[in-house]
């Protein structure tokens, strides 16, 4: 009877490693059919359909699925000295899937030069997709110069559009606000080529922050100069919204906060014009849809 039992429980591991071995076999042969299919679909389109088009073909790869999913340049503090940005570690990518990037940029399927040419689509459209807002100084400098995805491409020379934003701090010393300002556009200066180029800044704000908001116009005044002269399109905006009683009684106490969900104005003519009266103009804006706001000297 024991010996039954062992021989029954011997062939039932057969059974089940064969089961296992055959399940394997077919899966290999899926995603083999799968390659091959994906490669031909690539070659199709690389020699019947012209280069413009197939950028757009590309660029649809990444708009069918919000590019958050796939990709996003990690947020990490980045010191201002350039000391730190020498000896720090390539930036990294976040995998919201953990199983790598999407298969249209596996190398099996598409090939290293169409790889290439999705990526290349990706930063050509970089500002089409809302979740790539860059956010903080370091997100900036790595969208303009690191490699994220592998392959060999310089972003540095192709990206001609940017989404930034700005949250201005809360607990910043207004004499800090001018350089900080500076220090957080500064990578946008290195861009060689500014012709033509699409700048959108946003300054956010819970609160109206006066003090700080008029030294960081100044500043921001300096940039956006520099990229108007070498005849590119910039769009500043202005957004706050209010804060909760606790947080503004804990971070805040010398802020003015308008008691509205939201308010936004586009400042650009204020940030090119300097002594158009902004700061009273958007004080006047604010009390007209709340409670007076009172300017800090």
């Amino acid at each position: 009877m024991e010996i039954d039992r062992q021989m029954q429980a011997q062939e039932e591991d057969n059974f089940k490693r064969l089961v296992h071995e055959q399940g394997i076999r077919k899966q290999l042969a899926i995603e083999a059919l799968s390659q091959l299919k994906n490669l031909h679909l690539v070659k199709v389109i690389r020699t019947k359909i012209p280069q413009e088009l197939q950028h757009l073909v590309w660029y649809y790869l990444w708009d069918s699925c919000p590019s958050w999913i796939h990709i996003k340049i990690q947020r990490k503090e980045h010191w201002v000295n350039s000391e730190y940005i020498q000896r720090a570690k390539k930036p990294a990518v976040r995998r919201s899937n953990k199983r790598g990037y999407p298969h249209w940029l596996d190398p099996a399927y598409v090939g290293d030069e169409t790889k290439f040419n999705i990526v290349d689509a990706f930063y050509r459209r970089f500002k089409m997709f809302p979740s790539n807002r860059l956010i903080s100084r370091a997100m900036i400098w790595n969208a303009l110069n690191v490699d994220l995805f592998g392959v060999g491409y310089e972003p540095f020379h192709v990206v001609r559009a940017l989404n930034v934003d700005y949250w201005l701090p809360l607990g910043q010393l207004a004499a800090r606000a001018y350089q900080d300002t500076l220090d957080y556009f500064e990578p946008l200066l290195a861009i060689a080529n500014k012709k033509n180029f699409q700048l959108t800044i946003c300054l956010r704000q819970y609160g109206a922050r006066w003090d700080n908001l008029a030294r960081i116009i100044d500043a921001l005044r300096v940039i956006t100069t520099d990229f108007r002269e070498a005849h590119a399109t910039i769009q500043v905006t202005y957004f706050t919204k209010d804060m909760d009683a606790w947080s503004r009684d804990r971070y805040c106490r010398d802020i003015f906060p308008p008691p509205i969900p939201g308010f936004s104005k586009d400042i650009t003519a204020a940030i090119s014009e300097p002594g158009t009266g902004f700061m009273e103009e958007l004080a006047k804006a604010l009390t007209t849809v709340s409670s007076p706001v009172k300017l800090l000297p």
